[in-house]
């Protein structure tokens, strides 16, 4: 088949025959003679088409070999179709809805679309692009990079259902969801370890650099990477010279509050002054026996 109204192509003994037809908002594809057991892939040519992006073919597999059916697809736009919401976790590229008439015996649809370089969120790789099904929520189907040539990339996705669909940029979602001391209290000088737990709720690999800040003051920083759907801990370590409390916090996610103690040798210092400073005449005490004892002596004279 092809656009601007196509023409049926073989038979049942050739395949199925298939003809696509170009409307001012999509296309239809139409297919009759289906071969009993087999696949049936209709080829769109330039169809259906958005702003960089462009549906390519659709390839059939049937629970049970259907009757003459046809298949309604609107054009690529820049708003969700039907009841379908504006595409979240990732950056919509296109929305467009497939949805077959005539039959509900197609167990399963390979989709080939292509995706232009303009059409990519700034700084966003190829490898991002994925195809997304609507379903009471966004559904992100397996998508592969079948290739590229030139600033076009060719894509190939499996949906099990029809409904809305859109191309779209996965993104990462990189956040610190806790943050610990190892120890509250620490001697001056001392490295104190505090760990922070990264999450990438994303659908793509993402980096972050991650800021331990001590009374809101950055102290120190960690580059880190974590796949998509996965977690990961971090671990900076840092001293203080200064005795006091301190508020410790990575990336805004508070970790505590961190004592910091004078060393053990100051401390030990101050106790041998206090010592020295109660020592002499042995202090009030001491005082009172001596002068309790004079008693005692002058009252036997």
């Amino acid at each position: 088949g092809g656009g601007g109204g196509g023409g049926a192509t073989g038979g049942a003994d050739d395949g199925a025959s298939i003809d696509v037809t170009s409307l001012d908002d999509g296309a239809t594809v139409s297919i009759d003679d289906v071969p009993t057991g087999e696949d049936v892939e209709a080829d769109l040519g330039d169809a259906v088409a958005g702003e960089g992006v462009t549906l390519q073919s659709l390839t059939f597999d049937y629970r049970i070999t259907p009757d003459d059916y046809r298949v309604e697809i609107t054009e690529v736009g820049a708003e969700p179709t039907g009841s379908a919401d504006e595409l979240t976790r990732a950056e919509a590229i296109g929305y467009l809805d497939i949805e077959p008439i005539g039959t509900d015996q197609i167990e399963s649809t390979e989709i080939g679309f292509t995706v232009e370089d303009d059409a990519l969120a700034d700084g966003a790789a190829a490898d991002a692009v994925r195809l997304y099904r609507y379903d009471d929520g966004w559904e992100q189907l397996e998508t592969d990079h079948a290739g590229s040539s030139g600033d076009v990339h060719e894509f190939v996705a499996v949906t099990d259902g029809f409904s809305s669909f859109a191309v779209g940029t996965a993104t990462a979602d990189v956040t610190v969801t806790d943050a610990a001391l190892s120890d509250e209290q620490v001697i001056a000088d001392e490295p104190a370890t505090v760990t922070a737990t990264v999450e990438n709720d994303g659908d793509v690999e993402g980096s972050a650099t991650l800021a331990l800040t001590i009374d809101g003051e950055q102290r120190d920083e960690i580059d880190v990477s974590v796949p998509a759907g996965e977690q990961t801990d971090v671990t900076f370590t840092t001293a203080l010279d200064e005795p006091g409390e301190y508020a410790v916090a990575v990336d805004e996610v508070t970790a505590g509050d961190l004592s910091v103690v004078e060393s053990a040798a100051s401390a030990e210092s101050d106790d041998d002054s206090i010592v020295e400073e109660q020592a002499p005449g042995f202090g009030v005490l001491a005082a009172a026996i001596a002068l309790l004892a004079l008693g005692l002596l002058a009252r036997r004279r």
